[in-house]
């Protein structure tokens, strides 16, 4: 009679995995438990980077942004190279608020990638090239305001 008995711990365990879903969020897709769902208008955010600025945008950008600036914080490379990088992550969320959702989702994508390049022991030329040269264009899109982001490329490309 008493097999059919669970403790409440048991039960409790049982009720979490049962709860419990994945959520993933890319763009504007929201996957939970392999259903998809398209978020329309997805909400704008702000994220604060470790020098203080603050980052004003769509969600995945602004992450995307903030996880670069943070992976540079934490890298082993030259206080120089360091500095140029952290501020070229500022500059591209100053550019990204000046595009379209698309176009600033790739200048940040090209942000990750030349962080990741840059901050590794054998950086890939190609890969680091290919992203700077993203956020070239990105830059003189956005006319003035990209300067500052441009000039910071032209102090990294020897560097690299």
């Amino acid at each position: 009679m008493l097999a059919g008995i669970e403790r409440s711990e048991e039960r409790k365990d049982k009720y979490l995995q049962e709860m419990q879903t994945i959520v993933n969020i890319k763009g504007s897709e929201v996957t939970i438990d392999n259903s998809k769902t398209e978020i329309k208008n997805m909400p704008k955010i702000s994220v604060e980077l470790g020098d203080g600025t603050i980052i004003h945008g769509d969600f995945v950008v602004a992450n995307k942004i903030k996880d670069s600036f943070n992976k540079v914080d934490s890298s082993n490379v030259s206080d120089n190279l360091k500095e140029i990088l952290k501020m070229l992550a500022t500059e591209v969320g100053k550019i990204s608020k000046e595009l379209p959702k698309e176009q600033a989702e790739q200048v940040a994508n090209d942000l990750q990638t030349l962080t990741n390049e840059a901050t590794s022991e054998n950086p890939r030329k190609k890969w680091w090239q290919l992203s700077a040269e993203g956020i070239k264009e990105a830059a003189q899109s956005v006319g003035e305001v990209g300067k500052t982001a441009l000039m910071l490329l032209t102090k990294l490309i020897p560097i690299l």
